[in-house]
């Protein structure tokens, strides 16, 4: 028999999963069955119901599978269903910092055939970001070896010509792999890679890459990082990538001068991300198309990208079962 405050409690994942590129099921910690969306039911309707997820799970301990749940923040099922390499992976809904349910995502490794055409868009932006990589790393030899006449002759006007060439370059590999991995994760094809880490340690790694490129852009970066370690289960690529997107984006509207700074802190169960600027800001009335994808918004009279960053963004933390948010004023 269904419960019906907990279908109450399951509104907001319900409306995360409904439109989510891989099938999505959610059930309670029994593993009784409330919900699946629509990929779900029409690529594996053998898990979007109770019994035929009871006999799926028939050879795992389910008394397991939750203990892995609330240790790591997930629990991956390889090789679950019987089809070949795909598996199912298990994550945690939390109501008052308390797991009540279970979010389940079905991850195929196998490539769909040939006239899919979700793979053939795959594989022409896999192909597009290839090209474009290989063009930028001709163009960030060059730009080294003037770099090392320019110091030479020590003209100004040369090294910052360089810094907004360098600039524009990494903007435009932003924007390739951006298209790459949205398009992987829009056509169910992006396969997560988790693992436990240390999100602090993350950051960290990256800092200086971030204080390099924010340096060009005459931005000052501090990182908030705590000593603490904060350990989370995810797909380090798709946040680094989500993150630098957030992080570009603050870079990209807010002058010269002014800061921006990135934070990690705990909420119980949960770790969270900032990433705060001081730049133009974004009108409340336009503050959700933002997250839609192609939604390019010029803002200031500074030209926008294709718009697939926000909307990389939050199908990247969704697929980590979190939420993106954005508090802004103009």
């Amino acid at each position: 028999m269904l419960d019906y405050e907990f279908m109450r409690n399951i509104g907001g994942y319900i409306k995360i999963y409904n439109e989510f590129p891989l099938p999505a099921v959610i059930c309670d910690r029994s593993f009784q069955v409330y919900w699946s969306n629509g990929k779900a039911k029409s690529l594996y309707p053998s898990v979007t119901g109770t019994a035929q997820l009871a006999g799926i799970l028939a050879g795992y301990s389910t008394d397991s599978i939750l203990e892995r749940i609330d240790r790591d923040g997930s629990c991956t099922l390889a090789d679950a269903l019987p089809h070949g390499g795909v598996s199912l992976c298990a994550f945690p809904i939390l109501l008052e910092e308390k797991s009540f349910g279970i979010v389940l995502l079905v991850l195929a490794e196998a490539v769909p055939p040939p006239g899919d055409t979700a793979y053939l868009t795959t594989k022409s932006a896999e192909a597009l970001n290839a090209s474009i990589r290989e063009c930028v790393n001709d163009i960030f030899t060059t730009m080294d070896t003037t770099s090392l006449k320019a110091d030479f002759l020590q003209s100004g006007w040369i090294k910052s010509s360089l810094n907004r060439i360098g600039t524009a370059v990494y903007r435009v590999l932003r924007i390739a792999a951006n298209i790459t991995e949205y398009t992987q994760l829009q056509g169910g094809a992006y396969q997560l890679n988790r693992e436990t880490m240390n999100l602090c340690d993350m950051l960290a790694d990256m800092q200086d890459t971030v204080t390099e490129l924010a340096g060009a852009m005459g931005i000052p970066v501090t990182f908030d990082i705590p000593r603490e370690p904060c350990f989370v289960s995810g797909d380090r690529q798709l946040l680094e990538i989500a993150f630098f997107n957030v992080l570009h984006n603050s870079l990209y509207y807010t002058c010269s001068g002014n800061a921006v700074t990135v934070a990690v802190l705990r909420d119980g169960s949960r770790a969270v991300l900032t990433v705060r600027d001081k730049g133009m800001g974004i009108p409340a009335d336009r503050q959700e198309s933002i997250w839609q994808p192609y939604v390019a918004y010029t803002h200031g009279g500074i030209g926008a990208g294709v718009g697939l960053g926000l909307p990389l963004v939050r199908l990247a933390v969704s697929a980590h079962g979190g939420s993106a948010r954005l508090a802004s004023g103009p």
